[in-house]
């Protein structure tokens, strides 16, 4: 039920070090898929703190509650391998 959301860091812009096989998770929230598994999955960050990472209002049956979400693009969101890799860091 959130409309509105702060500004994010870019997860395309590495910050420090990027993601890969020994660094699964971007300070900028990106996920890794894996050398050659194409897409983008990311975790909505305002900064590179452990408070960093954006909690949504969401409405499960009558109950709100706060909790990050995982943003998949469609190109990852139809691949199986980064499907995969997605779902296994998730």
């Amino acid at each position: 039920i959130t409309r509105r959301t702060p500004d994010i860091l870019d997860p395309t812009f590495p910050i420090g070090a990027d993601v890969s096989e020994n660094n699964r998770e971007g300070l900028n929230g990106r996920i890794f898929l894996g050398a050659t598994n194409p897409g983008l999955a990311f975790w909505p960050r305002t900064d590179i703190t452990d408070k960093g990472v954006f909690s949504f209002d969401v409405r499960i049956d009558k109950a709100t509650v706060k909790m990050p979400l995982m943003f998949v693009n469609n190109i990852a969101a139809t691949n199986e391998l980064s499907m995969k890799a997605t779902a296994d860091h998730y």
